[in-house]
């Protein structure tokens, strides 16, 4: 289990390496189009020397949904954007609007696939997604308004964050019930279903 712990954290690194090499490429060749072209093509012939590699068969059944095939249209977005925003926004911003954007898509798919679960459920992912996008703008307008470092503003941003969310849990929403502080506990209809499979809620 270590090795696929240590496995994600090298992707992780992998991934803002990725960003800073794309970037330079793009100053090379003077277009950020070709810069990320260049880029799925070397991956391209990576991916492939791996499958000769590990000897892996053609696949006997392919997808018959045609938006299963996107995978590779929403990674060219990815890697334009890192090259346009990576030398604009800075790394720590860049990277800071990339999770927020997870973390709110994350919310919609479960927001679309498990709205009847629970009453209210839309409206605090629509709540969430809106305080996450403003909490992560506010390095975003520092940085492009007063040249702050984006790094350390959001650090701060993460520490107050945690502050304000301590207060809320103490102050809001203590379990009245408890001493120390916690909020009351969720009741197991108002929960989401675990992932098929697994022990892990859809909800993590």
């Amino acid at each position: 289990m270590a090795v696929w712990y240590a496995f994600g954290l090298l992707a992780g690194m992998a991934q803002a390496l990725q960003a800073a090499v794309n970037a330079q490429l793009r100053a090379a060749v003077q277009s950020p189009l070709w810069a990320a072209l260049i880029s799925f093509v070397v991956g391209t012939l990576g991916l492939a020397l791996l499958v000769l590699a590990t000897r892996a068969s053609i696949p006997a059944q392919w997808p018959s949904r045609p938006w299963v095939w996107s995978g590779g249209l929403l990674g060219v977005l990815y890697v334009c954007a890192a090259i346009l925003l990576l030398p604009r926004l800075g790394a720590g911003t860049m990277l800071a609007l990339f999770v927020a954007g997870q973390m709110s898509m994350a919310l919609v798919l479960v927001g679309c696939l498990l709205a009847s679960v629970a009453d209210g459920l839309p409206l605090l992912i629509v709540g969430a997604v809106a305080v996450g996008a403003v909490w992560t703008l506010v390095p975003a307008w520092l940085k492009s308004s007063f040249g702050t470092n984006e790094i350390i503003t959001t650090l701060v941003m993460s520490t107050i964050g945690i502050g304000l969310t301590n207060i809320l849990i103490e102050e809001v929403f203590q379990d009245p019930g408890r001493d120390t502080p916690q909020t009351s506990e969720i009741p197991i209809d108002s929960m989401l279903p675990f992932i098929p499979g697994r022990s892990l809620g859809s909800g993590f």
